[in-house]
């Protein structure tokens, strides 16, 4: 009975999908829009000089299917989700994110406190996504201000 219970339990295992963690920096729908969606964001929204991002590193299955990563901007004091249009290049995917939850006015202290609302994140689901984001990649990207009013430097990571 032992052997078959030990035998039952690595068969159910060896069926179970791997996951593995992956950076947006080397996923191809992600690394080369990355830089562009960030430096966008704080050109729109950015009052901090320097802005740090974290971004969640996502998973991926070996069907390549994967959820969209998270950003933690503790500069603009949010989350948002990271979808990039496929088969479009556009800068503003971050900036016109259909998740994009400020941590100031849209976090609620339990789940039930979220109702049917799309625009509201309960206190422990922001505190997960911000762990993983911190996890996650580290990028900066810092502004200058020149004559000609304010301009974006390289990211450092």
């Amino acid at each position: 009975m032992n052997a078959v219970l030990h035998l039952l339990i690595f068969s159910a295992l060896a069926q179970i999908e791997v996951a593995e963690s992956t950076s947006v920096l080397k996923h191809p729908d992600f690394k080369d829009r990355v830089i562009p969606c960030l430096q966008y964001l704080v050109h729109k929204e950015g009052v901090e000089e320097i802005n740090d991002f974290y971004i969640q590193h996502f998973e991926v299955d070996e069907k390549g299917d994967y959820l969209s990563p998270i950003v933690f901007w503790p500069q603009g004091n949010a989350l948002i989700l990271f979808e990039p249009k496929l088969g479009w290049y556009f800068p503003d995917d971050l900036y016109i994110s259909r998740r994009y939850w400020d941590l100031d006015t849209d976090v609620v202290p339990t789940r039930e406190d979220i109702g049917g609302s799309t625009y509201l994140i309960c206190e422990d689901d922001a505190r997960e996504r911000k762990n993983e984001c911190m996890n996650g990649d580290h990028i900066r990207i810092e502004t200058t201000i020149t004559a000609n009013g304010r301009g974006l430097s390289a990211p450092v990571r």
